[in-house]
């Protein structure tokens, strides 16, 4: 292992029910025998099921899942770093980035709030050069008839209707 090595960075992107928590499984499950695999969990599900209301403020929402994205992103690098395996045989996969919350909100306030956050837009390019990005097209961009707010499979129920998330993917 060089001192340069770094951890490959697999970017999951799509609008909602596009299949990125599933790939993310996926990718450990394929990977996992030969590299450590850390997934980094969608923020905003987690923080819309902990009872995060976002039709109240989407700034103050978008705040608050970036905020919680930058925390669970240094955690995760931090171990890494930590734990002296090597970076060449180390994967994190992001089930979405705080990029997305350009989709939500304009760009006057996603500077805002990378302010907020002691960030720019190029701190967070630099910091994601180099990753592989697979956009994933949302389930309401392909086959919108099948596209529910509630997903049978699970406890999700989502926010957008199937018009709304085809509008987030393309985003």
């Amino acid at each position: 292992m060089t001192s340069d090595s770094k951890p490959y960075k697999i970017i999951l992107s799509s609008g909602p029910r596009g299949g990125k928590s599933v790939i993310a499984k996926k990718i450990n499950e394929w990977f996992s025998k030969e590299y450590s695999v850390h997934i980094i969990a969608e923020t905003a599900r987690e923080l819309f099921d902990g009872g995060l209301i976002y039709s109240d403020s989407p700034y103050k929402a978008q705040r608050a899942i970036i905020h919680r994205q930058l925390e669970k992103e240094r955690e995760v690098f931090e171990k890494i770093s930590s734990s002296g395996q090597d970076l060449s045989k180390t994967i994190v996969v992001f089930d979405r980035t705080c990029i997305d919350a350009i989709t939500f909100i304009n760009d006057d306030e996603f500077s805002m709030l990378l302010k907020e956050e002691n960030l720019s837009a190029d701190d967070i390019a630099a910091y994601l050069h180099g990753a592989y990005v697979l956009h994933l097209q949302s389930l309401a961009v392909t086959l919108p008839d099948f596209y529910e707010k509630k997903n049978h499979a699970s406890s999700v129920i989502r926010r957008e209707s199937a018009d709304e998330a085809a509008a987030s993917d393309k985003n």
